[in-house]
C-alpha cells in the first residue's frame, strides 16, 4: 500500500528545486546555496522552488542590501522549508540593520511556507514582504515575531492583487497600522491564524488593517493582546478611507468564526472598527470586552452604503459593571448596525432585533484555555441557538467545522436537530466515532448521490463524494484526505479533478486537482440510521458551487459498531493503477456478504464520470458487478434535482483478487465509446479495523 496518498490528492510531479544549505558560500543557478545566493536562484527560469534547509540564517556581514530590500521577486517561486517539523529561522538586523527581506514585483505569485522571521527592521511598509500592484502572496505556516514597520504592514504590506495568509502564528509585531497585514484594494484571506500581542503604534488595525477592497474573509482565527497604542486593543480595522480622495468601502469583507481575547488590565477596546462599505460579522466570540471599550465601532457618516451585519456573535464583558461604554457602537447613529439573527449580548446596544437574538444575557462562557479557545458552559444559552432545521436551507449557516477543528453543525443538546451553537465553538453532540463509521451514506431526499467515507487509522479518513456538475451536464466526483475528529470527519482540502480521459488517451501528467472548498461529516451515533449525520460543504469562491448542508444517511455496514469483525471486510477499500493516476475504484465488502463498487474516471470527452454497482455477484476472490451510470444527469446543490436523474445500465466490471492489496480489473461496456478493457490494480487505501482472509 502506498504511504501516502498523494496518487489521488496530488500531483506526482517535482518542481524544479533549488536547495539552501547553511553554507557561507554564494553558489551558482541551481546548485546548494547559502542566504547570500538565493539572489541567483530568483534569477534562474528552471528554478521555480526555493527548499530551505533548517538553521537560522543571519544577515552576512557581506550582503549588498539596496533599497532596503534584500530580494526583488520578478517572477512565480515558491520559497518553503525542507523539513515542515524543523523550519529555517530568517533573522533580520532590527533597527541597527534595516532591511525588507522580499520586495514582490507586479503581477508574480510568490508562496513562503514553513518558514520563521525574526527581528525584520524597515523604516517604511511591509517589515518581510511588501507586494506591489497585482502581486499574489501567499504565507503558509509562517511564523513572525518582533518584526516592525515603521509604517504600514509589520509582516506584510499589499497594494491591490491578492494576499493569503494562513495556518500562521504572529507575535509582538509593530507597525504605524496593521501591525501583521496592511492590505488596500487586495483580496485577502486571513485564515485560522493565532496572532498575539501585536501592536499598532499610530494608526488603526493593531493585527489587521483592510482597507479599500472586495470579498475579503478573516475566518477562524485567534486574536489575543493585541493593541493600538497603550491599552488599548484594536485587532481589526475595516474600511475605506473618508477623505475627497478616497474610494470608500471594504464591499464584501467577511469576519467569521474568530476568538477575541482582551486580557486584564487593558482598558479601552475597539475589536473591529469599521469605517465603510459591507462588513458581515458572524460567529465570533468577544471575551472580556473592557468597561470603557466597545466591541464594533462604526464610525461612518451618513453617506455610507453598507453597514455591519451581526449574525451569531457572543459578546461577553469584562467583569460586573453598572455602567460602561456600549459593546456596539454605532457613532453617528445612522442605524448601520443590523442583527440577522442568533447573537448573544450583555448589552443591548447591538440592535439585536433578529430571530433567536438574546441582549442583556451572559452568553456563560468558559475561560480561554492556553492556546485560545473559547468553550462554552453546560448551561450556555448558546448551545444550539443558531439557525434551526438547518437541513432544509441547504446553505450551510455556519461553516463545517469550529475554532478546534470539528465538524458543525452539531446536535449539542440531543434534541434530533443539528443546529449552530453560536459563536466560533461547537459542543460535541454524540460519541467519538471509530472504524466502523467506514461506509456509505446518502440524504433519502436528494437519493442519485452521496458519499463513501473509509477511516485509515491514525486519526485519518478518506472522503469521496460522488454528485454532479455545477452546471448539471455532467457526473462529478470529488476526493479529500481529512482528519477524524471527536464524532466527525474534516477535510481542509475537497479536491476536484480535471485533464483526463476515458481508456488509451488518459495521461496521469494532464491530470490537474482544483481545490474546490471543505467538507465535515458530523454523527450523532455509529448506527447514523434512524438518527443520521450531515454533511456540510463550504465551497471556495471560485469553484462555482453551492455550499451545501444535507442529511447522511448510513447506506452501507462494513464493520458492525458491535459484534465480529466480517472476514471479506479488509478487501474493502480503494485501488488504483499507477499508471493512471487520477482514477480508481472503492469496493465495499459488506458484513451481510454482498459488496458495493464505484468506479471513478472521465467519459471519453474528458469529463468527470462514474458508474455503481446495480448487483453483485461473488464467486470466491473473483466478484463480477452489473453497473449503472447516470445517462441524465441534475444540478449540484441547491439545483439538484432526483427527479431529473436516469440511471441506466453501463456494462459490467470483474475484480480478480491476487493478494489482499492487488487485484485485476476488467470492464466490458455496452454503452458507446467506453468498450472493453483490463487493468492492474493494487491497493491505495486500507480500512482501520478490517481483516482480509486471501
Amino acid at each position: 500500500m502506498p504511504t501516502c496518498l498523494h496518487r489521488l490528492l496530488a500531483p506526482c510531479l517535482l518542481l524544479a528545486t533549488a536547495a539552501i544549505a547553511p553554507l557561507q558560500s554564494h553558489g551558482t543557478p541551481g546548485e546548494a546555496a547559502a542566504l547570500g545566493g538565493l539572489d541567483l536562484h530568483f534569477k534562474n527560469p528552471e528554478i521555480d522552488e526555493i527548499i530551505v534547509a533548517s538553521g537560522t540564517y543571519e544577515t552576512p556581514g557581506d550582503l549588498e542590501v539596496i533599497a532596503e530590500t534584500l530580494f526583488s521577486i520578478d517572477r512565480d517561486i515558491v520559497f518553503r522549508a525542507k523539513d515542515p517539523e524543523n523550519p529555517p529561522v530568517f533573522v533580520g538586523g532590527g533597527r541597527d540593520n534595516p532591511f525588507r527581506l522580499f520586495d514582490v514585483l507586479p503581477n508574480v505569485t510568490f508562496r513562503i511556507q514553513n518558514i520563521v522571521f525574526q527581528d525584520f527592521f524597515v523604516s517604511s511598509n511591509g517589515a518581510v514582504v511588501s507586494a506591489a500592484d497585482s502581486a499574489f502572496v501567499s504565507l503558509l505556516d509562517v511564523q513572525a515575531e518582533n518584526n516592525e514597520a515603521a509604517e504600514d504592514g509589520g509582516v506584510v504590506f499589499a497594494v491591490g492583487g491578492a494576499l493569503t495568509v494562513e495556518r500562521s502564528t504572529f507575535l509582538r509585531n509593530r507597525a504605524r497600522q496593521g501591525s501583521v497585514t496592511s492590505a488596500s484594494r487586495t483580496l485577502l484571506r486571513f485564515l485560522r491564524n493565532i496572532v498575539e500581542d501585536n501592536i499598532s503604534t499610530g494608526g488603526n488595525g493593531a493585527a489587521v488593517h483592510h482597507v479599500s477592497a472586495t470579498q475579503s474573509v478573516i475566518l477562524r482565527n485567534i486574536f489575543r493582546g493585541n493593541q493600538h497604542n497603550f491599552n488599548f486593543a484594536n485587532h481589526i480595522y475595516g474600511g475605506g478611507q473618508t477623505g475627497a480622495f478616497k474610494d470608500l468601502g471594504t464591499i464584501g469583507l467577511t469576519i467569521d468564526g474568530n476568538v477575541f481575547i482582551t486580557p486584564p488590565g487593558f482598558v479601552r477596546e475597539v475589536v473591529v472598527r469599521h469605517a465603510g462599505g459591507t462588513v458581515q460579522i458572524s460567529n465570533n466570540v468577544f471575551k472580556n470586552v473592557p468597561p470603557d471599550g466597545s466591541a464594533i465601532d462604526v464610525e461612518s457618516g451618513r453617506t455610507v452604503e453598507g453597514g455591519v451585519v451581526l449574525r451569531g456573535n457572543l459578546f461577553d464583558v469584562e467583569g460586573l459593571v453598572p455602567a460602561r461604554k456600549d459593546l456596539c457602537r454605532d457613532v453617528f447613529g445612522v442605524g448601520l448596525i443590523v442583527s440577522e439573527g442568533y447573537n448573544i449580548a450583555e448589552d443591548a446596544s447591538c440592535a439585536l432585533d433578529g430571530p433567536g437574538d438574546l441582549p442583556n444575557t451572559d452568553p456563560q462562557l468558559q475561560q480561554e484555555t492556553e492556546d485560545g479557545i473559547v468553550a462554552l458552559r453546560p448551561n450556555s444559552p448558546a448551545i444550539d441557538s443558531g439557525l434551526a432545521d438547518a437541513i432544509a436551507n441547504v446553505l450551510s449557516p455556519c461553516s463545517y467545522k469550529d475554532i478546534r477543528g470539528l465538524g458543525r453543525p452539531q446536535d449539542g443538546n440531543g434534541d434530533g436537530r443539528f443546529e449552530c451553537d453560536s459563536g466560533p465553538y461547537e459542543v460535541q453532540g454524540g460519541p467519538d466515532i471509530g472504524s466502523a463509521q467506514s461506509a456509505a451514506y446518502f440524504d433519502p431526499a436528494r437519493s442519485g448521490e452521496g458519499v463513501f467515507v473509509e477511516i485509515l487509522g491514525g486519526g485519518l479518513a478518506f472522503v469521496a463524494v460522488f454528485t454532479y456538475s455545477a452546471d448539471g451536464q455532467t457526473p462529478a466526483w470529488f476526493v479529500g484526505l481529512g482528519q477524524v475528529v471527536g464524532n466527525s470527519v474534516v477535510v481542509d482540502e475537497v479536491l476536484q479533478t480535471s485533464g483526463g480521459v476515458f481508456g488509451a488517451g488518459f495521461a496521469a501528467a494532464s491530470v490537474v486537482r482544483t481545490d474546490v472548498g471543505g467538507l465535515s461529516l458530523v454523527f450523532p451515533n455509529c448506527e447514523s440510521t434512524a438518527s443520521p449525520g450531515v454533511l456540510s460543504f463550504d465551497s471556495e469562491p471560485d469553484s462555482g458551487l453551492d455550499d451545501l448542508l444535507v442529511s447522511a444517511t448510513r447506506l452501507s455496514t462494513i464493520l458492525d459498531c458491535s459484534g465480529p469483525v466480517a472476514t471479506r471486510s479488509g478487501r474493502s477499500g480503494s485501488f488504483y493503477d499507477p499508471n493512471r493516476d487520477g482514477e480508481g475504484i472503492f469496493v465495499q465488502w459488506l458484513s451481510n456478504g454482498q459488496a458495493i463498487v464505484i468506479w471513478y474516471t472521465y467519459d471519453p470527452q474528458g469529463n468527470q464520470f462514474w458508474t455503481i454497482s446495480a448487483d453483485v455477484l461473488i464467486d470466491g476472490s473473483r466478484l463480477t458487478a452489473n453497473m449503472l451510470y447516470p445517462a441524465a444527469t441534475t444540478g449540484f446543490g441547491s439545483s439538484f434535482d432526483p427527479a431529473e436523474i436516469d440511471l441506466q445500465p453501463w456494462g459490467s466490471v470483474t475484480l480478480e483478487y491476487t493478494s489482499c492489496d492487488n487485484l485485476q480489473f476488467g470492464f466490458n461496456s455496452t454503452v458507446p465509446g467506453f468498450g472493453n478493457g483490463s487493468y492492474s490494480y493494487t491497493r491505495l487505501t486500507g480500512l482501520a479495523g478490517a481483516v482480509c482472509d486471501l
